[in-house]
């Protein structure tokens, strides 16, 4: 019995992929941001990472040598849970490119960030890193 329409080769359904969430960023935007407590092929977190690349994006490289890149563009939402006198940040963009195995290139990267007076950066209280 053969499958019609059925190839030897075949892509990696949508469906297949993860997604990296990572609950914890901490970091500086003067210099470094690091990722940790992170999900799918990753190693648990990121190896420390210029904070520009949360602005603009770039290469994550994870504690296993593998690597997330992605583009973001960052907006200052209204609202938000961040402490007091702190300010909400939001990077948005996509995966372009991906070793891990976890997360689809065009996956949506979703990160909401609070930013103290003196730069110091965390995720806003209750939300999680989502890459892909």
């Amino acid at each position: 019995m053969s499958v019609v329409g059925v190839s030897g080769a075949f892509a990696t359904p949508a469906w297949a992929f993860t997604g990296i969430k990572c609950s914890t960023l901490t970091g500086n935007i003067a210099s470094t941001v690091t990722l940790s407590g992170c999900t799918g092929n990753t190693g648990g977190a990121s190896t420390p990472l210029l904070a520009t690349s949360l602005a603009s994006g770039g290469t994550i490289t994870w504690t296993n040598s593998q690597t997330t890149t992605v583009t973001l563009s960052v907006s200052s939402p209204a609202g938000g849970t961040c402490p007091p006198k702190t300010t909400l940040e939001q990077a948005k963009g996509t995966t372009t490119a991906d070793t891990t195995g976890s997360a689809p290139v065009g996956g949506k990267v979703k990160v909401l960030v609070c930013l103290t007076k003196t730069g110091g950066l965390s995720l806003e209280p209750g939300h999680v890193a989502k890459i892909g």
